[in-house]
């Protein structure tokens, strides 16, 4: 099954004209992490979402909400249902 982009983390580093790397560098993470948060292989941490915002410099609840959308989608995809029929994390 093929992941579904993280358009919000990309979109605001591409606003800023930053490549992975030049983010990685500001957040203190490797870049391969960026690219996994973009592809939506793994969501960022609370301490990645608070580095980014530092980074960014943008108003907080702007990019909360960006990053909540992210993490809703991961854990919607990557849960998985009970045997009431209602969805668990893994």
């Amino acid at each position: 099954m093929g992941r579904k982009k993280n358009g919000e983390v990309a979109a605001f580093r591409k606003k800023a004209g930053w490549t992975q790397d030049d983010l990685a560098r500001r957040v203190k993470v490797d870049r391969s992490l960026i690219s996994r948060w973009e592809d939506g292989s793994v969501v960022p941490t609370l301490s990645g979402f608070r580095s980014m915002r530092e980074a960014y410099g943008v108003p907080s609840d702007e990019l909360d909400a960006a990053l909540l959308a992210v993490r809703r989608r991961y854990l919607r995809r990557n849960s998985k249902p009970s045997r009431n029929g209602q969805r668990r994390t893994a």
